[in-house]
């Protein structure tokens, strides 16, 4: 099982990261295999699959330092798997399983079959986490990437469906591929089709200049697998989207049309001009800045400027925004990220019952409109039950007055008889 691999490292994880004495003698095996890799193991967070994915990537660089515990350095690290997991986890479990259910022990220590498997998983699930760090950037446009992510991911999650079941190498190829088919299904769900996506990434795409109308039909048909009409459908209705928002920022300017002169077509849309125009070929990606392009190029392109502007400010992601308010990175530290997601929800409310204000100590002086408008109501609510009251008193000697006239009109009968 692919869970009981990556909980055997888990477990190795916990174990040097347990006291500063295990985790000195972790990094003394580092510094004996001479490792390159400079990083260190951080436990994961049960509610965070990329924390998990970041500590099986480092465990894997690392694991000939796992080995060597094993081997030869310290013998409390074997023993620390026969031991009975502590059962204090307030009735929450991890992502993984970490302990054996029969003798509920922990598993481990991870042995070859377990570094194999752990790193099929890895390789699944690197895709996933280099398109999240991409869209969760808060310092750069993220827009203009966002269909070449959505489409890596569709051929991440279709890899899996490409050979038969029994084809697989290994059994973590199964487990992986019954995961695939979970995702498939949600990814389905939102990106069916091409007409299922929000246009404005797609406009994104043909605002970076490195990419324009030509990357998109490419990438219609070598990886969607569109043929020649539907790939030109596709990017003419794409372009047409692109022409009929930039006349509406052009529309106080007039419009633009093509005219023609003798049997030549002079291009006069800005759209048709930036299309027609060489693709950019940065020598650096990395330090290539699409926000800038368009603030030195805007004299060309003047109105489709104004729709990059705003069309490459929109964050594809809303989690940047939100963990701003979170107070998750002062709670859950590297050295404390084990913790069960109920402990972190006691200590972010103990957080905040220590420095809030009580109740008690809370003045409020209601302002001058404030109480002219509750006299208003409270003179409102007066009226109302005056009324009432005169509605229900007349109603009362109304019944009042008709059974003293059926009173009268049967002691007058009796009376005649």
């Amino acid at each position: 099982m692919l869970d009981r691999s990556v909980g055997s490292i888990q477990n190795a994880v916990k174990f040097f990261r347990s006291s500063s004495s295990r985790f000195e003698l972790f990094k003394k095996c580092v510094e004996k295999e001479k490792l390159e890799s400079k990083k260190i193991c951080v436990l994961d967070v049960p509610t965070r699959w990329n924390s998990a994915f970041i500590m099986l990537e480092t465990s894997i660089e690392l694991k000939k330092a796992f080995n060597r515990m094993a081997d030869e350095e310290d013998s409390k690290y074997n023993s620390y798997f026969d031991e009975p997991e502590r059962e204090d986890t307030d009735g929450e479990e991890d992502c993984f399983m970490v302990v054996d259910p029969k003798s509920r022990k922990r598993i481990g220590p991870p042995n070859d079959h377990d570094w194999e498997k752990a790193a099929i998983f890895v390789q699944f699930l690197k895709v996933f986490y280099e398109v999240t760090l991409r869209v969760s950037a808060t310092n750069r446009p993220t827009s203009h990437r966002a269909f070449h992510d959505i489409v890596s991911i569709k051929a991440e999650i279709e890899d899996l469906f490409d050979r038969d079941e029994e084809d697989f190498e290994h059994k973590a190829h199964k487990t992986l591929y019954q995961m695939a088919v979970k995702m498939k299904a949600k990814f389905t769900k939102y990106f069916a089709k091409l007409e299922d996506m929000n246009q404005l990434l797609l406009v994104a795409l043909v605002l970076d200049p490195r990419y324009k109308l030509r990357n998109f039909g490419r990438t219609c048909r070598d990886m969607l697998g569109y043929d020649g009409s539907q790939v030109k459908k596709a990017s003419e209705e794409l372009k047409e989207l692109i022409v009929q928002l930039t006349d509406l920022y052009a529309s106080s300017n007039g419009p633009q049309k093509e005219l023609r002169e003798s049997e030549e077509v002079v291009v006069q849309h800005e759209v048709d001009r930036y299309c027609l125009d060489p693709i950019e070929d940065p020598p650096k990606e990395e330090d290539w800045d699409i926000l800038m392009w368009w603030k030195l190029n805007g004299v060309k392109y003047p109105n489709l400027q104004l729709v990059a502007k705003d069309v490459l400010a929109v964050q594809v992601n809303t989690v940047a925004s939100e963990s701003a308010f979170s107070t998750r990175g002062r709670v859950i530290d590297p050295y404390r990220s084990s913790m069960t997601p109920r402990t972190v929800e006691a200590l972010i409310c103990m957080q905040n019952w220590i420095n809030s204000t009580s109740i008690s100590e809370i003045e409020y002086f209601p302002t001058t409109e404030e109480f002219e408008f509750y006299e208003k109501m409270e003179r409102e609510h007066q009226l109302e039950d005056t009324a009432s009251s005169e509605k229900g008193r007349a109603g009362r000697l109304s019944k009042a007055a008709k059974i003293t006239i059926n009173i009268d009109a049967a002691v007058d009968s009796n009376i005649s008889s």
